[in-house]
């Protein structure tokens, strides 16, 4: 194992890109865009590593207890530095003269202490006599040499720690590196005149005492007492900068010690794990997947619950382990099957538990034309595994900017096979993104489902803040439109949930229904119902509340004349709320608050009035408890849609709320 600086590894890097490797700029990109995945990956081989720097300075907005994995490697690139420059300041320590209390016989080479001297001579016995003296010695006590003390112990402390949080095994790369390392530390802290400050670090008990160290070094070196200026500056550089703990995912001045370019194909394939799962997110509108904690020990990397489906993204797994219902044709004569481990498996399953096998072959090889050999690998995994819908996508690394697209289809098999081969590249995202889809597609066409990927109109202000009440509403709206799809499919029957909400809505309220919000109200319930414990059901919840929200939206640019533009179920609602009671909104002459208030004046002694004021209250609760979370909050459970059935069908919400809304 060896250790090379930055620049070797960028030169070296952009000489053998020709043979298969990222250039330094990919190599950066792919490293900060699936950082979170590097985070918990360490490599056993025996692998070089390289400071380089990749990610910013502190942030409040990240959790450090989420990125112990990267800490680590930052330690690590920090001991490195610390140890070049401790070894630079030992050669010339800095010292400090003063008196030591001693005893001289015969020859005195020292001043004498004339009142201890003065004392011992009324104690005086037999034998030469012994005169107390003071010696001038040097000294390693001093400011700046306690400092260097304490980073040496701290960065042995932290090395300690982060070995254990990172969750590294030890027989990956960085904990060996780093029992290295610590040798290293001790080694230099038993060094004198070091080891004089051993006994000052008592006093060293909080940020305060450390501050007024490295205030009294500072001064120390600027008036040059100390014989080794440019070490010691160097040093109290360093020791500051590291003392502001944390990192940030964005670009900056950190350093990290991580792989050099040999490890490239490796993270070309996280690199691609990680994108697979962004574009499915995406086009799924899907939220909360994050990577799970058992895909070091070869588990399951994501899973994304949809109520359309699942998908679990598997790293590194034999077929068969994900398709347990698979099993290879080929045997060897020894009786062992020939089993295909690709680089990626998506085993999806619909809402009717149909289920797909999708496998996706990253190779960090450049090919002017089709990659032959790979493709006929790819034919090879499918053939022995019997796959059906035979689908499989090969991922080429494209530096040149060339991201066609090629796809071979199989017309021999029902339904048709296809492999695509699509080329991508880590530093350019919008450029990716069609080799990304590609793979999302052949997940959603399984579903039978089409992409509805957020707009992202979740930043607002200059400052490019985050407003999640815009993301929540782009998902509930996606929601209902992944719902009419599926309704429209052949995925699932809905004939039942037709009858069935019928019923429930009675006749007249029902006929009133457009064609879209009843295939929407009737997928939801029998897709709701269909859902097992684990399932995601916040599309069923909020396909339930869509049709009240549209009917209650058309209901409030009645009575404001047209004028109100809210789309939420809780502005709606609050709308309707401030003009039944005459409070809560400001009321102004000319705004929908005001026109719906007069409007509904005229109908306080109206039966219709008294049934609105009736069903705001259940209207509130619907919003707070069903709506909101279904939109806001992620994975919802089986618990909120037997609640949502309980309020809106059982109890009548719907029912009533519809027989008031529809009626002329």
């Amino acid at each position: 194992m060896t250790l090379i600086s930055d620049s070797e590894a960028g030169e070296s890097a952009v000489e053998l890109v020709s043979g298969g490797w990222f250039t330094v700029e990919s190599r950066i990109a792919a490293v900060r865009y699936c950082a979170p995945v590097l985070n918990q990956f360490f490599s056993a081989d025996s692998a070089t590593l390289v400071d380089s720097e990749i990610f910013g300075k502190p942030s409040a907005a990240i959790n450090e207890d989420e990125f112990y994995g990267i800490e680590f490697r930052v330690a690590i690139a920090a001991a490195r530095r610390l140890i070049g420059i401790v070894s630079v300041v030992a050669q010339k320590c800095s010292f400090k003269y003063g008196l030591i209390k001693s005893e001289q016989r015969g020859y005195l080479s020292a001043r004498v202490d004339l009142p201890r001297w003065a004392r011992s001579r009324a104690h005086a016995g037999d034998g030469p006599p012994a005169y107390p003296v003071h010696v001038v010695s040097r000294f390693g006590v001093t400011p700046e040499n306690v400092l260097v003390y304490w980073a040496l112990r701290w960065m042995r402390i932290e090395l300690s720690k982060l070995a254990i949080k990172s969750g590294a095994l030890a027989s990956s790369t960085e904990r060996k590196y780093a029992e290295q390392l610590d040798v290293r530390l001790r080694r230099l802290q038993s060094m004198h005149p070091l080891t004089d400050c051993r006994a000052e670090l008592a006093g060293i008990r909080n940020q305060v005492h450390i501050e007024g160290l490295i205030s009294a070094s500072r001064r120390r070196v600027r008036r040059r007492e100390v014989p080794n200026v440019e070490a010691y500056t160097e040093f109290l550089d360093w020791f500051s900068q590291s003392l502001q703990k944390g990192i940030t995912l964005e670009p900056g001045e950190i350093k990290w010690s991580f792989y050099d370019h040999k490890f490239d194909r490796r993270l070309f394939e996280i690199w691609c794990l990680s994108s697979i799962k962004d574009a499915l997110v995406r086009d799924l509108a899907v939220d909360g997947v994050s990577l799970s904690s058992s895909w070091k020990n070869g588990g399951l990397a994501y899973e994304i619950r949809h109520f359309g489906g699942s998908v679990s993204i598997f790293f590194q797994r034999a077929i068969e382990s994900v398709s347990t219902d698979k099993s290879p044709r080929w045997i060897r004569q020894t009786g062992r099957s020939l089993t295909g481990i690709p680089d990626i498996v998506l085993q999806v399953t619909s809402a009717s538990r149909a289920r797909s096998t999708i496998l996706v072959d990253p190779k960090l090889r450049q090919r002017s034309g089709l990659p032959g050999e790979e493709i006929h690998k790819m034919i090879g995994y499918l053939d022995n595994y019997e796959l059906s819908p035979r689908t499989a996508i090969l991922v080429l690394y494209a530096p040149d900017g060339d991201y066609r697209i090629d796809r071979l289809v199989d017309s021999r098999s029902t339904p048709p096979g296809q492999i695509s081969v699509v080329r991508v590249d880590p530093r350019d995202p919008e450029g990716s993104s069609a080799g990304f889809r590609e793979i999302s597609m052949a997940v959603l066409n399984f579903l039978n489902l089409e992409p509805i990927p957020l707009t992202s109109v979740s930043y607002t202000g200059s400052d490019g803040s985050f407003d999640p009440e815009s993301t929540a509403e782009e998902r509930a709206a996606a929601a209902v439109q992944q719902l009419l799809q599926l309704g429209r499919s052949s995925q699932i029957d809905i004939n039942g949930g037709l009858t069935f909400m019928e019923i429930v809505l009675g006749a007249d309220s029902w006929a009133c229904l457009s064609a879209e919000l009843q295939t929407v109200l009737a997928t939801a319930f029998v897709v709701g119902n269909s859902l097992q414990e684990g399932d995601d059901f916040s599309g069923p919840v909020l396909g339930m509340c869509s049709a009240l929200e549209h009917w209650l939206g058309r209901f409030c640019n009645e009575i404001t004349g047209g004028s109100a533009t809210y789309t939420m179920l809780g502005q709606l609602v609050a709308l309707v709320d401030c003009a039944a009671w005459g409070s809560g909104f400001r009321k102004s002459a000319g705004s929908p608050e005001h026109q719906a208030s007069a409007y509904f004046a005229s109908w306080l002694s109206n039966e219709r009035g008294d049934e609105i004021k009736a069903l705001i209250p259940g209207w509130r609760k619907m919003n707070r408890e069903l709506r909101r979370p279904s939109a806001h909050y992620g994975l919802v459970g089986k618990s909120l849609w037997k609640n949502t059935l309980s309020d809106l069908v059982v109890n009548g919400t719907l029912s009533r709320s519809f027989k008031c809304l529809v009626a002329e």
